[in-house]
């Protein structure tokens, strides 16, 4: 069972990370990294990142 403040925590981590100078390089690493471009990486952080802005 997932606690409704664990939630909330992870979705003001996200919202930290959005809002921070690294998320750009984190994208910017993720796109230049083989392996996580053939897991589509980047893409999944930002269709999590887009659940959590549209959830809070």
């Amino acid at each position: 069972k997932v606690d409704r403040w664990d939630i909330s925590a992870v979705r003001q981590s996200f919202c930290s990370l959005t809002s921070s100078v690294f998320y750009l390089q984190i994208l910017s690493a993720l796109e230049r990294d083989e392996q996580a471009r053939r897991q589509r990486l980047r893409c999944k952080l930002e269709q999590v990142i887009d659940t959590m802005a549209l959830s809070s």
